[in-house]
This record gives structure tokens, C-alpha cells and sequence, in this order.
């Protein structure tokens, strides 16, 4: 079975942290599926483009996400640009 998972992380304007967990499976020959949980935060309305937002649990302020690297290493094309932490 060919799963993927994906993580993508969280900040409100108050220091709280929330996760978003993806869940697909990409199987060929069997129903395609994703499941979707989140923690420390609830869904908001969808965005112009469709995403869902999400707002703390604790504050009920906007969450934005938060750029994370690998082994919290920024990769290698990105490390003398200016953005991107």
C-alpha cells in the first residue's frame, strides 16, 4: 500500500502552535481516499482560492503557518536568500 502523510504547522499571533496531518492513499487499483485531522486548532471558512483556514483552540485567533525544515536545515538554494527563516 502507497500511503503518504503530510504535516504542515501552525502559529497564531499568540505563540500557540497547531498541526495539520494529511493522510492519502495513493494505491493504484484501489479507491484513492484522504483523511485530514488537526490538532490545537478548529477549520475556519475556506480561503479565495478554496484551503481551509483554521483558528486557535485557545484564542480563537487566525492561525498562519509556520516554515519548518527538515532537521532544521534550510535547504541548500535557499540559504543566502533573505526570506524564508
Amino acid at each position: 500500500m502507497v500511503m503518504r502523510t503530510s504535516y504542515r504547522y501552525f502559529t497564531c499571533p499568540n505563540g500557540h502552535e497547531g498541526s495539520e496531518i494529511t493522510k492519502e492513499n495513493d494505491q493504484p487499483y484501489s479507491a484513492m481516499w484522504e483523511s485530514t485531522s488537526l490538532n490545537g486548532m478548529k477549520e475556519n471558512a475556506k480561503d479565495s482560492r478554496g484551503y481551509p483556514t483554521y483558528t486557535c483552540e485557545i484564542c480563537r485567533e487566525p492561525m498562519e503557518v509556520e516554515v519548518r525544515w527538515r532537521n532544521n536545515k534550510k535547504p541548500k538554494y535557499l540559504q543566502n536568500s533573505a526570506s524564508g527563516n
